[in-house]
C-alpha cells in the first residue's frame, strides 16, 4: 500500500482561535439592593432619592451582580428606576448565584 501524506485541513482553514478566559472581566463585584432599601419598605420616592445619593463609583467598569440579601418584593417600577439612574458598571444580572453569575456572558 502507498502512504499517503497526512494533511491538516484545520491547520490550512481560517479557522481562528481565542482564549475565552482573555475576555473575562477584569473585576466583578456584589451590590445588595437591601442595602438601598429603608427598613424592608419599598418606597418609591425615597428609593430614588437613596439611588441619586448613593456612591457607585467603585463599580465602575465592573459587571455587577445585584442581589437581595433578605426577602423583599421588588415591585415593577424598582427596575426602571434602577435603570434610570447613571451606572458607571458595564453589566448587571440581577439575581445569579455568585459562583455562576458569570455564565450568561459566556
Amino acid at each position: 500500500m502507498s502512504e499517503k501524506e497526512i494533511i491538516n485541513k484545520v491547520a490550512q482553514s481560517p479557522l481562528i482561535t481565542f482564549n475565552l478566559e482573555d475576555y473575562l472581566p477584569s473585576r466583578t463585584a456584589e451590590l445588595d439592593l437591601c442595602a438601598l432599601v429603608d427598613g424592608g419598605l419599598l418606597r418609591e420616592e425615597a428609593f430614588r432619592n437613596t439611588l441619586k445619593a448613593h456612591d457607585f463609583s467603585p463599580y465602575e467598569n465592573t459587571v455587577v451582580r445585584l442581589y437581595l440579601s433578605e426577602d423583599l418584593i421588588l415591585p415593577a417600577w424598582s427596575y426602571s428606576a434602577l435603570e434610570q439612574i447613571d451606572r458607571p458598571w458595564h453589566r448587571e444580572y440581577l439575581g445569579a448565584q455568585f459562583r455562576n453569575f458569570l455564565e450568561p456572558v459566556f
